[in-house]
């Protein structure tokens, strides 16, 4: 399916306030549709609606008693998305020159306050990242150490930016 269907059928799906109440309900915990039905304040057929609805779109699964959130779909959703973005954007003219203002010998000397540097920094600092690893933090740490002192600060912008993913003191890159 083309980004922009699967986008467009994600935001068909948590376009309602229902449905966005249904959601952050059921990131939180497993529910049925009686506690569903109590805790969004909504009738039980309706409720059914919106879930078939949530269910069709992947972002919800359920058995024969519970309903939840699938977050494993909604990552793999965010990677497969986040890659195919990112590789189908053409690289802007300039680019090269604004890295230069941050970039001296393969190391980054100051991070940009512009969001837009900082994400073509990011991007930069990506392509030092294998995208087939999983690292432990103090594997991503000393790689990120080699770009910058601050290997903290730019582990937190990958993770914040979604361009990394963490867990468990593991993390990887979102192809």
């Amino acid at each position: 399916m083309d980004p922009q269907d699967i986008l467009l059928e994600f935001f068909k799906a948590l376009g309602q306030k229902e449905r966005l109440i249904i959601m952050g309900l059921l990131t939180q915990q497993r529910m049925t549709v009686p506690e569903l039905a109590a805790a969004s304040g909504l009738k039980e057929m309706s409720l059914l609606r919106h879930l078939s609805l949530l269910e069709y779109s992947g972002l919800v699964a359920g058995d024969e008693t519970h309903y939840w959130a699938d977050i494993a779909y909604l990552e793999q959703l965010n990677r497969d998305l986040w890659s195919t973005m990112t590789a189908n954007q053409p690289k802007k003219e300039g680019d090269e020159a604004i890295l230069a203002r941050f970039v001296r010998d393969g190391r980054l000397v100051k991070f940009p306050t512009k969001e837009s540097h900082r994400l073509l920094m990011l991007n930069w600092v990506l392509t030092r990242i294998d995208p087939e690893k999983i690292y432990s933090e103090g594997e991503i740490s000393d790689l990120l150490a080699e770009i910058n002192e601050d290997y903290a600060s730019l582990r937190r912008y990958l993770v914040d930016y979604g361009l990394m993913m963490r867990e468990g003191g593991r993390y990887w890159r979102v192809q």
